[in-house]
């Protein structure tokens, strides 16, 4: 205690410097103390600051060591929680694909792979769209929470951005959001304002070729910022495990069902048919009573029966498998299908069960390579000492009704009718060696064959005189003014390419698949109709991953058809109305790399 007096504040009273006053017990400030405290602690203050700075040199190096260090162990613990959540990510992807890979179908696969996506990026909603085979729109297969009610009893409606989806399977690349209501890419995009999403991510789904399948889309429309560059990784990560999974799914669907085609198939079609018949993609074929124009052909040995008996019964075999096997190769070499063998003739059908605009040439064709085939056999018989023989050929073409025939326990398929009657009953009117056709037959190949006619002919089962034709060979011709017209103007390529495209009175944007491409134009299928004469906008990306915008186009054709699923869509046939110069150029380039390894275009 200091002896300095002095008055306390309240009272006056004086009295030596105490905390509280001795008469009425209020604080009394302590001046002269807290003075003499505050001058006594700046001097240690003073002696710490010398003796500081006279020991500092000694010290630097510890503190500089204590800061690296300090330095060094936030970094260690960035690395650290980067390989915890690297850790994290690849046992997440582990799990991921031991569980798709282990489910092969389809919808359930899709499923999963979207359970998994919700888990994995915590997110709110998300959908996976995969490309339609056919014309390459993207369609939704799997989704979460995606769709919302517009009014009571309504019919629910997907909340996404498809320009956004459409986007990213175009280029390929993946498109991350963290606040999509402020960032000024998403500014135009109307479904994104509406539905006031705030953080999106979406990753195409690549297959092993690097071709875009689909796409994965996951959204939050509370939180921004609720996905970032690791999520983008993660995703992409499990798109790549799901991309692999879904093309095994197709592959195991797509054996499942040629496996039951072919089983279907090869109880009335030998299996050479039945190869021909798959690879035409026609193994779903419905059988049974279909009428369909084609041509039927009819050929005999001549005077088999006295030429067998001069054989050994083992000469007989060897000689009509080595002529059936030489001659059914001719039949499907020119496309036909092997009806069934009578005794020593053969009886072979083309426009059926696959039809084919040009069944009459084909027949014809065939007859001649036959008689040439017959030739050379009887040649080699002759030269092995052996009797040769002679072959006579009759053709006939119209409609017939095609299917299932005979009974529950025994099916064949075949060809019934009247054509078929009529070239049976050609077939006798050849001479040895010759090839006699209907006019229904000539009629349809008389610019491409030599032929005579000969005199009408009645034949059993038709009240009326049948006018046929002797055929002799294939004319050698020039191609006509037609022909001419009908070549294309620029070698094509035959791609695969996904395409967006818009026509010039509407904003909205359509998906398409481009199925071949040239200098001049595009063939592109889509479930859209399109009048001739509409003008188009397209964008797409060239083999070699060059990006083509805003090429301008006119309809010149359009052609209706039918997926095997019973879904209607188009081809259009676009011809460059608005395509710059070094577009083209980059066609061409594509069209020259592609002949390079191998896989030319289609010639003109």
């Amino acid at each position: 205690m200091s002896d300095e007096q002095i008055a306390c504040p309240h009272c006056g009273y004086e009295q030596p410097a105490v905390v509280y006053c001795g008469r009425c017990r209020v604080h009394v400030l302590h001046y002269g103390g807290l003075k003499s405290a505050l001058a006594r602690f700046e001097a240690g203050l003073g002696q710490m600051r010398t003796h500081v700075q006279t020991a500092a040199p000694t010290y630097q190096p510890a503190l500089d060591s204590l800061r690296s260090l300090g330095d060094a162990l936030r970094g260690l613990k960035g690395n650290m929680e980067r390989l915890s959540r690297a850790q994290r990510e690849m046992t997440t992807l582990a799990e991921v694909g031991r569980m798709i890979n282990s489910v092969l179908t389809m919808d359930k696969l899709l499923d999963l792979i979207m359970d998994v996506v919700i888990k994995a990026m915590f997110a709110e909603r998300g959908l996976l769209m995969l490309k339609d085979a056919v014309t390459g729109e993207l369609t939704v297969h799997a989704a979460r929470d995606m769709t919302t009610e517009s009014q009571a009893g309504t019919e629910s409606r997907l909340t996404i951005s498809t320009n956004i989806c459409s986007k990213v399977a175009s280029e390929g690349k993946p498109i991350l959001a963290t606040d999509a209501q402020s960032e000024n890419q998403f500014q135009g995009m109307q479904s994104v304002m509406a539905h006031n999403l705030s953080s999106l991510v979406c990753v195409p789904l690549k297959a092993k070729s690097g071709e875009v399948i689909g796409v994965i889309y996951v959204d939050n429309r509370i939180v921004a910022g609720a996905f970032t560059e690791d999520s983008v990784e993660l995703l992409a990560g499990i798109a790549n495990q799901a991309a692999i999974a879904i093309e095994n799914a197709r592959l195991y669907e797509s054996v499942q069902t040629e496996t039951k085609a072919r089983m279907s198939l090869q109880r009335y079609l030998s299996p050479n048919v039945v190869d021909d018949v798959m690879k035409s993609k026609e193994g779903t074929l419905k059988l049974g009573g279909t009428k369909l124009d084609c041509s039927v052909l009819f050929a005999d040995i001549c005077g088999f029966t006295p030429l067998s008996e001069n054989l050994d019964p083992e000469q007989v075999v060897r000689v009509l498998n080595e002529y059936f096997t030489a001659m059914t190769d001719i039949v499907f070499r020119h496309q036909g299908t092997l009806d069934k063998f009578i005794g020593d003739a053969i009886m072979a059908v083309f426009g059926a069960p696959v039809a084919m605009p040009d069944h009459a040439s084909k027949a014809v064709a065939a007859a001649i390579e036959m008689q040439q085939e017959a030739k050379r056999l009887r040649e080699k018989a002759e030269q092995e000492g052996l009797q040769g023989f002679h072959m006579r050929i009759g053709v006939n073409s119209g409609q017939v009704v095609a299917g299932n025939i005979g009974s529950p326990s025994r099916l064949d398929y075949t060809v019934v009718g009247d054509t078929v009657n009529v070239a049976a009953r050609l077939e006798p009117l050849a001479p040895a060696d010759g090839i006699v056709i209907s006019e229904a037959t000539y009629q349809q190949v008389k610019d491409l064959v030599k032929a005579d006619k000969l005199p009408p002919v009645q034949v059993k089962g038709r009240t009326g005189l049948v006018e046929p034709y002797a055929v002799f060979d294939l004319l050698e011709r020039e191609p006509s003014d037609t022909d001419k017209k009908n070549l294309r103007r620029h070698d094509r390529l035959e791609v695969s390419l996904f395409a967006i495209y818009r026509d010039a009175t509407s904003s909205r944007m359509y998906q398409g698949s481009i199925k071949n491409i040239s200098r001049g134009g595009v063939q592109l299928s889509t479930r859209e109709v399109f009048p001739l004469g509409t003008e188009v906008t397209l964008s797409f990306s060239l083999p070699n991953g060059q990006k083509l915008t805003d090429v301008g186009g006119k309809v010149v054709h359009v052609l209706k058809l039918v997926d095997d699923k019973g879904k209607d869509y188009c081809k259009l046939g676009i011809e460059f109305t608005r395509c710059a110069d070094a577009d083209r150029e980059r066609i061409v380039n594509a069209w020259r790399a592609s002949s390079f390894r191998g896989t030319a275009p289609k010639p003109s």
